[in-house]
């Protein structure tokens, strides 16, 4: 089995969210030990765990109805599962990691989003791998996807903004990060 499921309460919903079980994870602890560079590895310690975000206590009251969702840095897909379940139309789960997206989109099916759902292996720093083109998405939400300072294009700019690839045109965008140190 390649996942592991756990049970996480946001405000008044009871999720089922999926993470790598240790079988899956071992290979990829394995790849960091040696000399090959694994992307899923090296990433492996900023998706695996939900983060503290007070952006999920803020969802939890919003009305979603109709909207379509881009979740960048989707990890293990609480943010666009909680989308999901406050009406919006489409969620599209979005992450750097094939993996992260898979479990994203189990979350989804666990937790009975009905919302049209989809995944795409993308980097929102990277114009050409772009998940949703301007003016497909109403709202564009990010929680904790940022943690090492190469994902931001100027890093000295007290507030990074995503790139301008991934603007929303008449939408919103809602990113929240919590001050870390990771590199």
């Amino acid at each position: 089995r390649m996942a592991t499921a756990f049970d996480l309460q946001i405000g008044s919903l009871n999720l089922r969210l999926f993470k790598p079980s240790l079988e899956a994870m071992g290979g990829w602890l394995d790849a960091l030990n040696g000399d090959a560079e694994d992307n899923e590895a090296s990433e492996l310690q900023t998706w695996i765990n939900p983060w503290d975000s007070g952006l999920f206590s803020h969802m939890c009251q919003w009305d979603l109805t109709g909207l379509r969702v881009l979740d960048v840095g989707c990890g293990l897909g609480l943010a666009g599962v909680v989308a999901g379940l406050r009406g919006a139309a489409s969620v599209c789960m979005s992450d750097r990691s094939k993996t992260a997206v898979e479990l994203a989109l189990e979350a989804c099916r666990a937790n009975d989003v009905t919302a049209e759902v989809n995944g795409q292996v993308s980097d929102w720093a990277d114009p050409d791998s772009d998940p949703a083109p301007a003016g497909t998405v109403d709202l564009l939400i990010g929680n904790e996807a940022v943690y090492v300072c190469q994902a931001i294009p100027n890093p000295s700019d007290s507030k990074p903004e995503a790139p301008d690839h991934h603007s929303v045109r008449g939408g919103q965008s809602y990113c929240a990060s919590a001050a870390s140190t990771a590199q």
